[in-house]
């Protein structure tokens, strides 16, 4: 663990977050990727009943030799099978559970902390009903294409694995009606932050 100031740098699984600590904690707003919360789940849980629902639901191929989460496989029964929305459902249904409730323990701790706002980015916001939760709702959007493109490089992914994991989600048109700000993210990185940082003014 490394102190810097006001700021603690941890190490958890493969991620490291920063943690405001003393007089930071009334100033510093938290930060929570449920993508990454739900990476450190998996690596927590792979040992206990969710590797058992898993393999009950999916088949052995789902666990390693062992005893760890394949991945890969995983991926691709949730996403290209035959009958993968019936199997992302499943899926979800097994693994939300322990997602959000980790999730809402790291805002509780935030807000313990005396912290004004705590930003969650959720994926599968309204799917796995964490919408409920929230005050206020945003949703990030982009041209399909473009999203395509992100994720295949993002996680090196295939065309076609990228397109199925956009199609099982809600579509941007509907998830913009449902929302109670969008943000429209064609450009870069830099754009992306300016929309951000002025929203972000606006609620707080």
């Amino acid at each position: 663990m490394k102190r810097s100031k006001d700021f603690i740098k941890r190490k958890i699984g493969t991620q490291y977050v920063i943690v405001a600590v003393g007089a930071a904690t009334k100033k510093f707003n938290g930060m929570i990727s449920v993508n990454s919360t739900g990476s450190f789940i998996w690596d927590q849980l792979e040992q206990s009943m969710t590797m058992d629902e898993l393999v009950n639901a999916f088949g052995e191929s789902v666990m390693n030799a062992d005893g760890s989460l394949n991945r890969i496989e995983m991926r691709n029964i949730a996403f290209m099978t035959k009958n993968k929305q019936k199997n992302l459902k499943l899926l979800n249904a097994i693994t939300h559970k322990f997602v959000l409730s980790e999730t809402l323990r790291r805002i509780n701790d935030f807000k313990e902390q005396g912290l004004k706002a705590v930003i969650a980015d959720v994926p599968l916001l309204f799917e796995s009903g964490f919408d409920k939760q929230c005050d206020v709702t945003v949703a990030v959007i982009s041209d399909e294409a473009i999203r395509i493109d992100r994720i295949m490089n993002r996680d090196n992914l295939p065309y076609d694995h990228a397109k199925n994991r956009i199609k099982s989600q809600i579509s941007d048109l509907e998830l913009s009606g449902k929302v109670d700000f969008v943000i429209e993210n064609n450009g870069g990185i830099d754009e992306l932050k300016l929309k951000v940082v002025e929203l972000y003014n606006r609620l707080i």
